[in-house]
């Protein structure tokens, strides 16, 4: 059991929040992921947003269901339901989306410096400190943005290499942060596809300039990551000079052989 003021309570996130679109927010003390949950509960007719919270998943996961450690009052474990502009643009929607976590991790932690690893890693001294997945409901129009972050996370030496918490200690108020996350995406989402949050994430992102290897299927692609297309997929500059164009949808692993965080 963990102290009263280290739980998430969803009075104390509508009281923290500064925009007033109404959001249908849900808390669950353990739930199998949020993505999950949110796919099995009906829209909000009053609603035209939707949260889902969890102070603890036991089967989070990520991009291409890879697993997502989430413990117990130690992290972020969100996923927002709502529509977007027709038809959903999934490389600018997770690249805005990427831009709006990293604006409200930058104003709850002035003194921390975060930055994003393309697609959709979030990055605190070269280190995976969250994550973002995007899932399509095509059946209701809808998407579903899931969020994850590892606030006060202890990681096992294994994950401590490649992952870290934002915060030290074993408590934080993390009411806020989330209030912060729902006030990024109501301001953010309705104009996801302005070329501002392109230009913004190519600032934010430790790929660009790097030297990458991309698995597509079964094959390698190796090379520099140059820059990103207008659709947010990658470049990439081969040894022989010819460009490849990689989508988020394609990429089953980047690689970045220099720097601490390799993916």
């Amino acid at each position: 059991m963990q102290p009263k003021g280290n739980q998430l309570a969803v009075d104390r996130i509508r009281e923290l929040r500064q925009t007033t679109c109404p959001i249908a927010i849900q808390l669950r003390s353990t739930v199998d992921s949020t993505n999950a949950w949110a796919k099995r509960v009906p829209a909000a007719s009053d609603s035209p947003m939707q949260a889902f919270l969890a102070e603890q998943q036991t089967a989070g996961y990520g991009k291409r269901q890879r697993a997502f450690f989430s413990p117990a009052f130690q992290g972020v474990y969100l996923t927002v339901r709502t529509a977007v502009t027709a038809p959903v643009n999934p490389g600018r929607l997770t690249t805005a989306v990427g831009v709006m976590v990293v604006r409200c991790l930058a104003a709850t932690y002035p003194k921390q410096t975060f930055q994003l690893k393309w697609v959709n890693d979030i990055l605190l001294h070269q280190r995976k400190c969250g994550g973002i997945l995007i899932e399509n409901l095509l059946d209701r129009q809808e998407v579903l943005i899931g969020i994850g972050l590892n606030v006060t996370t202890r990681f096992s030496t294994e994950l401590a290499n490649k992952a870290t918490s934002i915060v030290g200690g074993n408590w934080v108020d993390r009411n806020g942060l989330v209030a912060g996350l729902l006030d990024e995406l109501v301001m953010g989402l309705p104009h996801y596809q302005d070329a501002q949050f392109l230009a913004d994430y190519q600032q934010l992102c430790t790929t660009l300039g790097q030297a990458v290897r991309v698995q597509v299927g079964p094959d390698w692609v190796q090379g520099v990551a140059v820059t990103l297309t207008d659709q947010g997929a990658l470049v990439i500059q081969l040894a022989s000079g010819e460009r490849r164009i990689v989508a988020s949808s394609e990429a089953i692993k980047v690689m970045t052989p220099v720097g601490d965080y390799r993916g």
